[in-house]
Formats: C-alpha cells, structure tokens, sequence
C-alpha cells in the first residue's frame, strides 16, 4: 500500500489537500471533478502494481479484476497496467499476462 500512498502524496503535491478533502467528500467543483479522475487513475495504477507484486508471479486481466473485487472496469484497469508497463513498474509476458519485474 506504499504505492497508494506514494500516489496521493503526488497528487496533495501537484493539487494541495483542500482539493483531495472536497474531492473525497464529493464536494468538489467541475474543475475538481476532473482531478478526482487524475486521482482515482494514480490510485488504482497503484493498485495494480502492488497486486502484481505481492502475487510475484504473473497474472492475466481477469485475475486482477478480481483481486479488485470489481470496483473497476476493465478498460481503466487495461489502461492502469499500459502505463505501469511503460513505467517498467510491471513486465508484459504475452498479451494479457503481467508479472512483477525483476
């Protein structure tokens, strides 16, 4: 859960804490609302590297779907996992099947 942490802390840092408090509260503005999309993007790209961490080996979609209890649709986590790819903070094994680098 460093990583979650980690993220929010970017985003309290690019975004200051009165934003991240209206956007957990729901109180948030439009222009607040779009941050709240920044935010919800970094933390599940967290997410999903810590799953595929502490998993070690590797995992398709549907397994990470799942450890995310279904909170997420699949194109948002499809997009989380391209950019921890690109990242290097996860390895692509063949389409579809991630695993924690080396």
């Amino acid at each position: 859960m460093n990583l979650v942490r980690e993220a929010l802390a970017q985003y309290v840092a690019r975004y200051g804490a009165d934003l991240l408090l209206d956007v957990l509260a729901g109180t948030a503005d439009a222009a607040g609302a779009a941050q709240s999309e920044a935010l919800e993007g970094a933390t599940l790209r967290a997410l999903v590297v810590a799953i595929i961490g502490e998993h070690g080996g590797p995992m398709t979609y549907g397994e990470i779907m799942e450890k995310l209890g279904g909170r997420y649709q699949l194109r948002s986590v499809q997009n989380a996992l391209g950019y921890a790819v690109k990242q290097k903070l996860v390895t692509r094994v063949k389409p579809g099947v991630f695993k924690a680098p080396r």
